[in-house]
């Protein structure tokens, strides 16, 4: 039987060029349909589709998926996907896709994410997620720092309210917009006081009674079930669910239900009670940087890491791209964020084997059946790794590099002095500011995980006679210590590298410990390790040895790469946190160069250098993607190369916003607001943006 023309394998496709399309509600697949066209004629090689999978209602970006299994009902619907696919076919084009498979948005719309709720460590998602279940502060508990305010508060002024879902008759805690389901363990509390309320002569029928008071009864053996029966809790508990809710049905259990509930409501310490014996701990949001136990994206906390290392979690995450990959559908996937997966080598390996079986050709995974770019940030002179199934990047490093070819290198100097004397800024180097800013980052917004990193080190020191005298504090302060001083995102050190470097038979690693990673990995480590020893003097040199030795023994020990790939994670978020979020904004001397995987402190670059990095890619990533601008840049092209225009002129620039500086000063009613620095970021700003020929009192200015 002849395959039909959405189910043709299609050759591996490299795309001259690429197109992004950011779908959402007002910009549907209807309305990408309809745009083919008009890029085929531009000459278009791929459109490059932002994150179609199901996301949170309303997400104009569409990385806070909440379900994998089903394209976003917001933006279209499977058939328009195809009928895209199969147009962009016709003329000749390929179709990327934006994939997430970092973390998803947590929300009531995200069903994994409520039953984990509903049944805390019982749940058949309890390990889906990046969840610390034996946090020394939440032990068995999920915090959801989700209030905004202290519980007691949030609980005395009524704003959360226990209801009754009209749909599945559950019992859930609603916070304004939010809902959070009440475990079965704790239905009881709510089911018995109505039963007995119905006790009285004449009050319901004994049918009614007797299926209340059964109800009754199984409830309270869940708690019986959930600690010495586990395999038979989650049965059990979907069975009294169907009970309640066949006995909801009745008007009468209803009333007395709903009687109890708002009584409930009324009664603050008998509700308090009852929102703290569930599965979860809701808190107020400033209690996540100190005892948040699960991985977020950077520090946002509804959007959760995801264990897609796991083959289970990896299958259930991307059915559905892969049969878009099997259908002839995907010419390429684009991997947001890898620096935040557990092992990125790992995971990258899982995709083209995938995408192997879902063509069904027979290819291995390092033949990269499919055309797949990630979204990794090079730090100026860092290699992608050779030993990625990947074609390259999204192409962060070239913009960067093209961008420095627009500035004038020779007045570095100039550009400099004029941001000091209009600041008041010190001397320091990008490098002196970094650590610091990432020792603020890692205390203020990373300490609960620094605090869960140093308690897996202390427990693996404890093995050992020469380390079991290293205290928690101690180690702790050692960790931060090196997270500070870290020059790049992360390092890469796995079993699966090793594997990876042993099938590629990479010979110049001589030992087993170091063909597991890039000597680049190596070299950061030591490097990294002698300047936290450096500017801790009053800490043993041997914690930070040991730091060191158990991260090159991650090949080897299951419960050393454990430590070691979080810290990696660790160590790519607080970078993220410290020099995009942070210093990009504290120090802007030329903030076109503040852009992501850029350098403030490099102002251009020569000509030869362009032309020598432009050799290396095209010799080792060929295929790699070359921006000049991304949906993530912070300022698009054309107002980096206006602002850079600055180095062309910089003692105009100089007088300019001393004149500006001046003009505005009677604007300021607050003495600190806006900031020297963020000033003269507003002055470059409007350089970027200022349209030519405008004058004062353009409308479009206001």
């Amino acid at each position: 039987m002849e395959k039909s023309r959405s189910q043709e394998v299609r050759p591996l496709t490299i795309p001259n060029s690429t197109y992004r399309l950011q779908f959402h509600c007002g910009f549907k697949l209807s309305d990408g349909i309809q745009l083919v066209e008009y890029l085929h004629a531009l000459g278009i090689g791929a459109v490059y589709a932002s994150p179609l999978l199901k996301a949170r209602s309303g997400s104009t970006h569409g990385y806070d998926t909440v379900d994998h299994s089903v394209i976003n009902p917001e933006i279209g619907t499977y058939e328009e996907f195809v009928e895209l696919s199969l147009k962009l076919r016709e003329k000749g084009m390929g179709l990327i896709l934006d994939i997430v498979p970092n973390h998803m948005g947590v929300h009531s719309e995200n069903k994994i994410w409520m039953n984990v709720l509903e049944f805390g460590e019982l749940s058949q998602y309890a390990r889906f997620f990046d969840i610390n279940w034996s946090h020394s502060v939440n032990p068995g508990r999920l915090l959801v720092p989700s209030l905004g305010a202290p519980i007691g508060q949030v609980v005395e002024r009524g704003e959360i309210k226990l209801v009754v879902n009209d749909t599945s008759q559950k019992f859930e805690l609603r916070y304004y917009a939010a809902r959070f389901p009440v475990s079965p363990l704790t239905w009881y509390v709510i089911v018995e006081p109505a039963h007995e309320s119905l006790s009285t002569p004449q009050a319901a029928s004994a049918e009614m009674l007797e299926l209340s008071a059964a109800l009754v009864g199984a409830l309270k053996h869940l708690s019986h079930l959930a600690t010495e029966k586990p395999h038979l809790f989650l049965a059990a508990a979907e069975a009294a669910a169907n009970d309640l809710k066949s006995l909801m049905q009745d008007p009468l259990f209803r009333a007395a239900v709903d009687r109890g509930v708002e009584k409930l409501n009324q009664d603050k310490r008998a509700l308090f009670q009852l929102i703290s014996r569930q599965c979860y701990r809701l808190a107020y949001w400033r209690t996540a940087s100190d005892e948040i136990n699960y991985r977020r994206f950077f520090d946002i906390t509804d959007l959760m890491a995801v264990r897609v290392e796991d083959p289970g979690v990896f299958r259930k995450t991307h059915e559905l791209v892969m049969r878009l990959v099997g259908e002839g559908h995907l010419t390429g996937i684009r991997v947001d964020h890898p620096d935040g997966l557990y092992d990125p080598a790992g995971y990258l390996t899982a995709l083209q084997t995938a995408a192997a079986d879902a063509r069904r050709v027979g290819e291995s995974a390092s033949q990269k059946p499919i055309y797949v770019l990630v979204e990794k940030i090079l730090e100026p002179g860092e290699p992608l790794p050779q030993e990625w199934p990947v074609h390259g990047t999204t192409g962060y490093d070239f913009m960067n590099l093209l961008n420095g070819v627009f500035v004038n290198s020779a007045h570095a100097v100039d550009i400099l002095s004029t941001w000091r004397a209009f600041t008041k800024d010190s001397d320091e180097t990008v490098e002196q500011r970094l650590v610091a800013v990432k020792k603020m980052v890692v205390n203020e917004i990373f300490n609960s995980e620094i605090a869960t990193l140093s308690a897996l080190v202390h427990s693996l020191a404890q093995k050992h006679p020469n380390s079991c005298d290293f205290t928690r504090k101690q180690l702790e302060r050692a960790l931060a210590e090196y997270i500070a001083h870290f020059p790049l995102y992360r390092t890469y050190i796995s079993p699966q590298t090793f594997q990876l470097r042993q099938k590629l038979r990479l010979s110049r690693f001589v030992t087993q410990k170091a063909a597991a990673m890039r000597q680049t990995d190596i070299n950061v480590i030591d490097s990294t390790i002698e300047a936290a020893k450096a500017k801790t003097p009053d800490l043993d040199a041997a914690i930070f040895d040991f730091i060191r030795g158990v991260m090159l023994d991650s090949v080897r020990s299951e419960p050393a790469f454990q430590m070691t790939a979080k810290l990696q994670q660790l160590t790519g978020a607080v970078m993220a946190k410290s020099l995009e979020d942070t210093l990009f904004y504290r120090f802007m001397p030329l903030s076109s160069a503040n852009e992501v995987g850029g350098d403030p402190g490099i102002l251009g670059i020569s000509i030869e250098d362009f032309h020598k990095a432009n050799a290396a890619r095209a010799k080792d990533w060929p295929f790699t993607m070359l921006s000049s601008s991304t949906h993530d840049s912070k300022r698009s092209e054309d107002v980096r190369v206006r602002i850079n225009a600055i180095s062309e002129h910089p003692l105009n620039w100089s007088k300019a916003v001393q004149l500006w500086s001046e003009m505005n000063a009677h604007h300021k009613t607050i003495a600190s607001a806006p900031s020297a620095a963020e000033e003269y970021l507003i002055y470059q700003t409007l350089l970027g943006v200022w349209p030519a020929g405008a004058t004062f009192g353009t409308p479009d200015l206001v």
